[in-house]
């Protein structure tokens, strides 16, 4: 890359080190102002973001590997760029489009071209058309940099909040107020979906304003307006430079004097046009001073020229005022109207939304209930899970047990016979037949034994039993309850239903109040019209006057005064009728 293209932020989305230091060294900004721009291409990887600014701009971001192969941009670079005050951004990738909802509640209804200004132009693949590609980048290239063009896609009223010897430091707050303060643009946290408590609301707003320039805003807003009055004003020298020179060879005349309110008023609208998205507090006073730097500039030229020339132009600048202080009541009334109009239908929401907000309240608490039920429930089938697992392990024993017995049972019947076989064979052997008396008698108590031990297990599952049976009444209890509670949340949601169609009733209302601004509007443009009808009239009583003057002026000549040294209106000798001479006569 060449000295003049700077790495700002790494792979990792973090600020390089030194990189106010390297941009201080490389770019010599100090003496753009703010007549500068930013062009930042984003996109998909390996999608030719990088070769689209290179041709545009005539940058050099391109990076060839070991291969002799573009590598894929890392991070977010800059550069400046040839023979143009633009500062191009050539940006590693955008984010995938997140799969939640990012738009704000009171944004749902606008469009895209309500918040960005935009537009759609198709390149020719450079691959396939190479030729074709370089001429389309040709055309848009003359976008960027032609002000005349009327496809120029910087328009007039886009502003800086710094100049450009300051955007270096200004880049580097705004990736430090996205690190530390992203979370409080989320627009989920206060949804009405989405409540937060007090605490964290004050705390989200707090660091809202502080990411938001607070404490500059004011100084921002300073900047703006002195740099619209100074492109408005220099528009207007610019565009009475001709009359200027007209005026300096012959003098004032009328027509030039027209010339002259034409391009003021011109200049002041295209000053209005420029702040009407930005009014505040000071925009009456801004407009004040750049009106009387108008007038400031119009006198200087009376100034130069004979002083009985100017009568027409002051006539002409007291109507002009007059007429603007009309215009500015009848703005200032319409505007408080409104404002008050605006005021009734804010409270009536506010209060409509006050009673939803009680609503929904209400159903997140009655939801919050019915999940604690659940819970109880899934924790008393959990428990009964656990005594049927129990219970099945029982059986196993059981069964374990009742395969013994059986071993048992055929052990003696296989020792009853041995005895039998034993009696018949051998009668004598009276002591092993003792013996084998006394072993059965063990076998039978421990027989008797087992036989005791089962019904004891017996009782125990017939116990189990029983509570497994009172554990799903109270499951059966738990379920009628929560049917109970969805019948209430039934109730409820119709109670919304019914405030919804209520606030659509007031909606309907402020459409017509809407629509009746709109009169009022209709009537202010009646108002303009009369105003500018009056103007008219005022322009030419202001060449009568003229005229008539300069008939008096020629009729003392032609009544054998002769010349004379004069003053602004007449002769310097006292005469009757005043400064003006005797126009009674």
């Amino acid at each position: 890359m060449t000295d003049s293209c700077l790495q700002f932020l790494d792979e990792e989305e973090e600020l390089v080190a030194d990189f106010a230091k390297l941009a201080s060294e490389e770019w010599d900004l100090n003496g753009w102002g703010v007549n500068y721009n930013i062009v930042a291409v984003c996109g998909q990887p390996d999608s030719g973001k990088t070769t689209l600014t290179d041709a545009l701009f005539g940058t050099q971001f391109s990076v060839l590997d070991i291969f002799e192969e573009q590598e894929t941009t890392k991070g977010v670079w800059i550069s400046t760029t040839a023979d143009t005050k633009i500062l191009a951004m050539d940006t590693e990738m955008v984010e995938n489009a997140p799969e939640k909802d990012t738009w704000p509640d009171y944004q749902e209804s606008c469009a895209f071209g309500d918040i960005f200004d935009y537009d759609v132009v198709a390149l020719p693949s450079k691959i396939d058309a190479a030729a074709e590609f370089d001429a389309a980048v040709g055309k848009l290239r003359k976008r960027f940099i032609d002000r005349h063009s009327p496809s120029y896609l910087f328009r007039s009223d886009y502003w800086k909040a710094v100049s450009a010897d300051r955007i270096v430091h200004h880049l580097i707050s705004i990736r430090h107020s996205i690190r530390d303060h992203s979370y409080t643009f989320d627009c989920d946290a206060f949804s009405n979906k989405n409540v937060p408590m007090l605490d964290v609301e004050q705390r989200y707003s707090a660091e809202r304003r502080d990411c938001l320039f607070e404490g500059q805003y004011r100084n921002h807003m300073d900047g703006f307006y002195d740099m619209a009055i100074h492109r408005a004003y220099n528009g207007f020298l610019e565009a009475i430079r001709a009359v200027q020179k007209e005026i300096e060879a012959n003098g004032i005349k009328d027509e030039y004097l027209k010339k002259i309110i034409a391009c003021q008023r011109r200049a002041m609208a295209t000053f209005k046009a420029a702040v009407k998205h930005h009014q505040d507090d000071a925009y009456k006073s801004k407009c004040d001073e750049l009106r009387t730097k108008y007038n400031e500039k119009i006198t200087s030229l009376a100034h130069e020229q004979m002083p009985w020339n100017s009568t027409g132009l002051l006539m002409q600048l007291v109507v002009a005022r007059t007429l603007q202080k009309q215009e500015n009541t009848i703005q200032e009334r319409v505007q408080q109207e409104v404002e008050r109009r605006m005021k009734e239908m804010e409270l009536a929401a506010a209060h409509t939304k006050v009673k939803l907000d009680e609503q929904g309240a209400e159903i997140e608490r009655l939801k919050a209930k019915a999940v604690e039920k659940n819970e109880e429930i899934s924790q008393q089938i959990a428990r009964a899970d656990g005594l049927a697992t129990a219970n099945n392990k029982k059986d196993k024993t059981i069964s374990t047990l009742s395969v013994a017995n059986s071993l048992l049972e055929t052990a003696n019947g296989q020792k009853d016979v041995a005895i039998a076989a034993l009696e018949t064979e051998a009668q004598v052997q009276d002591e092993l037949r003792e013996a084998c008396e006394r072993d059965v008698s063990k076998l039978r108590a421990i027989v008797d034994k087992q036989d005791v031990v089962i019904g004891e297990l017996t009782l125990i599952v017939r116990g189990q039993e029983a509570t497994i049976g009172k554990q799903r009444t109270a499951v059966d209890e738990l379920e009628n309850e929560i049917q109970a509670y969805r019948v209430v949340m039934d109730q409820q949601k119709a109670t919304i239903k019914e405030q919804r169609t209520t606030v659509c009733q007031r909606e309907e209302s402020i459409r017509k109040q809407s629509s009746q601004i709109d009169k009022l509007i209709a009537q202010v443009a009646e108002k303009e019209a009369e105003i500018a009808k009056a103007n008219k009239e005022a322009l030419d009583l202001g060449a009568a006057l003229a005229q008539l003057t300069l008939e008096k002026n020629n009729e003392r000549v032609g009544r054998g005064w002769g010349p004379q040294p004069r003053s602004a209106f007449g002769s310097q000798q006292s005469r009757p009728g005043g400064a003006f001479g005797n126009w009674g006569a």
